[in-house]
């Protein structure tokens, strides 16, 4: 029999078990913050295989694409799931929250049921929501409040370092090269010169923008809005503190950098956002902070409806108001997403479904055709319908949690986050383990590119290491009032851009908004739910479930993906390849490999890999691969109606068309432009391709009003001249009005 234990040995393990379970909130606060930041400082693309002709390039985008990104999600899920049940088993969950979070979950499963991109959108908002709800109950621990600040903070400074190396260098070195290979880039995407979509992007890679590996000028000025202002805030609470000159400096400059970065992008929503920030820090920190501090969240919430009503108020005003055109298209957004919301309330439109539906719902006057309404509430509202409620919810009740913050002259508000040994060499593995996954996803990299990646994320660990020394022993108050700072900007930028929905910055801000709030009380008390101790069990079960379920569709995702890779690795060439460009015979056995099975057994989850094959059917152009892509698109259109199918399947049939003499094939060819112009009726160009196949049917009077209606939606256009008609389609146009014309003073064939 065990000698029974002594008063003093129990003693010493009452004190050791909170410190040990101080130390398991530290670690998964860490390891969850950590996920977030890989995802915020890799590419990530919705197709790296076909998104230019695999024909004209040397590989796959160096990116992860839906399978890499649903693998992060899987992991966000898996240390959430540990959270829940560390946490929950301690001092309990806050089960309104993860209610809350959940509501949306049976909606997101229907909207992505038999469609892979909507799959991996929902998996990532949900995961990202997750995260959010999860570090919420971490952060009552105050020393994970400071490092999971200070971790984000020194992310966006990682992500300004590779912002300036793209202004200062990449820039200049782009746009040779595109000078240089014009016409073959042109080319890759299958665009003419001179086409609307050719001179969008030449105006956009002209432009000098700092994206970091987001890929979104505005969602980087929007994090590095909010990096100044968090900087800021340290910086004042650090002068109030008396702290030393050394690390101040350091977050000085970060913060001027940041904002420079935001001046050169010259995102004005960006800048408001970060005016917001400003204010937020006056209000915190000045003469009546300390009222303000005790309840900061109303900051966040204030500078997220004052940016949605300039929405509204902006959508009052006359269109040609100060020459503003950025809140007018949010307008125009909103407005599509009402109808979204209106037409579908109870499932939305899918979180990657908005911007097929914007096609149908969109204002006259929107020139523009937007994958997301760029603005979190209306996105999830449009995307997943009613349920987008409960999110909304559970954000405002993130950064509103039930108590105050402690009073500022408590001894205990102190984080009591010491440096160690152990939690250096944790600290600079995960920054070897990010630069390693970037040069490994980014291959092959420059020496050049290996420096700044290396420079970049050892800025990131110094900005960060001093952000924790100057907050480590401050008040719990004044901590979290600069993560609310910081958190109004992110708050205020997500109603004007799609903060929320991009797919590499979507758990970033769920995680600045938790850093900002928290689950419940934020001081560590046990919450009242903690009586029902059957909950966190079935909580965590739940989230188990949820990984292993992401898991399996990541893998079905990965071998969808290798298939799709090994099919075309025969078609890759480089710019300068000295080897003949891919065959007719090569771009056939790439087709069979990718539409293997796809009609037989209905395959229609992927869209991308169902365009790839019958691109490359009509890559090889040979009458038999005309037909083989035809019925394919036939296929697709009948199984899946929508703005992709019916465009391709048009595009299809106007090949067909041309190269036949029988008036059959041009009255299908029409009828299938009718088909894509129901899906998408407010784009000039089919109304052009709709006139020149009337002409050629002899139906003159018909292709009139096609081309009048052309240039009515073209004029419509005005306010974005650069996806207005080219100079080609004009000419066309010109061409069908004088062929109509001369065949009206002569011979006139009739049907």
């Amino acid at each position: 029999m065990a000698a029974p234990r002594s008063d003093r040995s129990i003693e010493i393990d009452k004190a050791v078990e909170p410190a040990a379970s101080a130390d398991t909130d530290l670690r998964l606060g860490f390891l969850l913050t950590a996920v977030v930041l890989l995802r915020l400082l890799l590419p990530i693309a919705p197709d790296r295989i076909f998104d230019v002709d695999p024909g004209q390039v040397s590989g796959p985008m160096s990116a992860i694409g839906p399978t890499g990104s649903t693998l992060l999600d899987v992991l966000l899920i898996g240390l959430s799931a540990i959270t829940f049940w560390s946490v929950g088993r301690r001092r309990g969950l806050d089960f309104k929250l993860v209610l809350l979070l959940c509501l949306p979950l049976p909606v997101l499963v229907w909207n992505s049921s038999g469609d892979l991109l909507q799959t991996w959108r929902a998996i990532d908002w949900f995961a990202a929501a997750t995260t959010g709800v999860a570090l919420a109950h971490l952060v009552a621990d105050r020393r994970v409040r400071v490092v999971v600040l200070a971790m984000l903070l020194g992310g966006i400074v990682v992500m300004a370092c590779r912002g300036v190396h793209q202004v200062v260098v990449e820039h200049a070195d782009t746009v040779a090269f595109f000078d240089a290979n014009r016409a073959d880039i042109l080319a890759t995407r299958g665009w003419l010169e001179e086409s609307p979509a050719a001179l969008a992007f030449e105006r956009r890679l002209r432009q000098p923008e700092a994206t970091g590996w987001i890929g979104f000028s505005n969602i980087f000025s929007g994090f590095a809005a909010a990096g100044c202002i968090g900087l800021v805030g340290a910086l004042v609470v650090s002068r109030r503190r008396g702290h030393e000159a050394g690390g101040p400096v350091l977050l000085g400059l970060a913060a001027v950098m940041l904002a420079v970065l935001v001046g050169v992008n010259g995102s004005k929503g960006a800048i408001a956002a970060g005016t917001l920030g400003l204010i937020a820090v006056l209000v915190l920190f000045g003469p009546f902070g300390s009222r303000f501090r005790a309840r900061p969240g109303p900051v966040i919430v204030a500078a997220g409806v004052v940016a949605f009503l300039a929405i509204l108020l902006r959508g009052l005003l006359p269109e040609a108001f100060l020459g503003d055109r950025s809140l007018l298209f949010r307008w125009h957004y909103l407005q599509g997403a009402w109808g979204m919301f209106t037409s579908s309330p109870l499932v939305g439109v899918g979180p990657d479904g908005f911007q097929d539906a914007y096609l149908q719902f969109k204002p006259v006057r929107s020139p523009e055709d937007v994958a997301s309404a760029h603005s979190m509430t209306v996105d999830w509202l449009a995307s997943i319908g009613v349920v987008a409620i409960a999110w909304i919810m559970a954000a405002v009740r993130l950064v509103l949690p039930s108590a105050e913050s402690p009073a500022e002259d408590d001894a205990s508000t102190s984080s009591g986050f010491r440096w160690t040994g152990r939690r250096r060499v944790a600290v600079v593995m995960v920054g070897l383990g990010i630069f390693a996954i970037q040069c490994f996803v980014e291959s092959p990299l420059e020496v050049d590119g290996v420096l700044l990646r290396i420079g970049a994320v050892a800025m990131g660990i110094f900005v960060a290491a001093v952000v924790i020394g100057l907050l480590a022993d401050v008040p719990e108050s004044l901590v979290r009032a600069v993560a609310v700072a910081a958190a109004a900007v992110i708050a205020a930028q997500a109603q004007i851009e799609m903060l929320f929905w991009q797919s590499g910055s979507v758990a970033f801000c769920w995680a600045f908004l938790a850093v900002a709030g928290g689950a419940g009380p934020i001081d560590g008390r046990p919450t009242s739910n903690s009586k029902s101790p059957i909950r966190v069990p079935i909580v965590t079960t739940c989230f188990v479930g949820l990984a292993i379920g992401s898991a399996v569709v990541a893998v079905r995702m990965g071998f969808s993906e290798a298939q799709a890779g090994r099919s075309v690795v025969g078609l890759h060439r480089m710019l300068d390849d000295d080897r003949p460009a891919p065959s007719a015979s090569d771009r056939r056995i790439a087709a069979l490999a990718l539409s293997a099975g796809v009609v037989e057994d209905g395959r229609w989850n992927d869209e991308r890999r169902v365009r790839g094959a019958i691109e490359q059917f009509m890559a090889a152009g040979e009458p038999e691969d005309v037909a083989e892509a035809l019925r394919i698109a036939d296929a697709w259109f009948a199984a899946r109606p929508g703005p992709a199918s019916s465009a391709v399947r048009a595009s299809v049939l106007q090949v067909v068309a041309n190269a036949s003499v029988e008036s059959e094939a041009d009255q299908r060819a029409l009828a299938a432009i009718d088909d894509a112009i129901e899906f998408d009726p407010r784009d000039p160009i089919w109304r052009v391709v709709r006139a020149e196949r009337l002409v050629d049917l002899d139906r003159c009077e018909e292709a009139m009003l096609a081309v009048a209606s052309s240039r009515t939606l073209d004029a419509q256009r005005e306010l974005d001249p650069l996806v207005r008609l080219g100079p080609i389609e004009l000419e066309r146009l010109d061409a069908l009005e004088l062929e109509c014309r001369d065949g009206a003073s002569g011979s006139v064939k009739v049907d």
